[in-house]
């Protein structure tokens, strides 16, 4: 999870800049906001869809619908019966 924060970090935070960069250097300022309207709605979008997985998960994991990762005891007593 902490590499999709940081792929959505980088390239919505790029095409921001990228776009702020166009809009301050070039007298043709459009193309500038359709980068930054694009760095913004990547941020915005990726951060969203980020937190609402990391709460699904919980929720699920809370209901009893998700089976955490089992803990080294567990992992040697289910090879031991087997």
């Amino acid at each position: 999870m902490f590499g999709y924060f940081l792929f959505v970090g980088f390239l919505g935070g790029g095409a921001l800049l990228l776009g702020t960069a166009m809009i301050i250097d070039d007298p043709a300022r459009i193309i500038g906001f359709i980068f930054m309207a694009i760095g913004y709605t990547v941020l915005i979008s990726g951060t969203y869809g980020a937190l609402y997985k990391t709460i699904a998960d919980g929720v699920g994991r809370g209901n009893g619908h998700i089976q955490g990762p089992q803990t080294i005891q567990q992992q040697i007593q289910a090879r031991l019966y087997e």
